[in-house]
């Protein structure tokens, strides 16, 4: 299998699930936001060879929420209430899919993000998601 491009390094968070399905991989960006990308493999397709459906919004999800939580100082803690995404087209086994998200807003009780995923500059999703943001007791 290719190798991870340059640049991204593990994704330092992770969960059993992300563990599961992954790895997942994040690109540090200085004054950009947080780029998230993994390589499809066969265990992420469909039946006709492409990454399923739950792959990529799985992706996105991470993308978005890792982005935004991330884009202030100290880190927002936030939880997805909802996730919209189109596909525009296939990524399949042996690609590089990764994240260009931007934060559209960061409020004391709901955050907006929304992302296209690239596949070689491609675009194969776009998506965007209202986050809650999660109250510091």
């Amino acid at each position: 299998m290719p190798e991870t491009p340059e640049g991204f390094a593990p994704l330092n968070r992770t969960s059993p699930y992300l563990a599961l399905v992954g790895p997942l991989f994040q690109k540090a960006r200085p004054g950009r936001t947080l780029q998230v990308g993994m390589r499809i493999e066969a265990r992420h397709a469909n039946h006709a060879g492409a990454a399923h459906i739950g792959i990529l919004c799985l992706l996105a999800d991470i993308a978005m929420g890792y982005a935004t939580a991330l884009s202030t100082e100290p880190p927002t803690p936030v939880g997805t209430v909802n996730l919209s995404l189109d596909f525009v087209s296939t990524a399949k086994v042996g690609d590089w899919i990764e994240s260009e998200v931007e934060v559209v807003r960061v409020g004391r009780r709901l955050a907006f993000a929304s992302c296209y995923l690239l596949v070689e500059g491609r675009r194969v999703a776009r998506a965007s998601t209202a986050l809650n943001v999660v109250a510091q007791t």
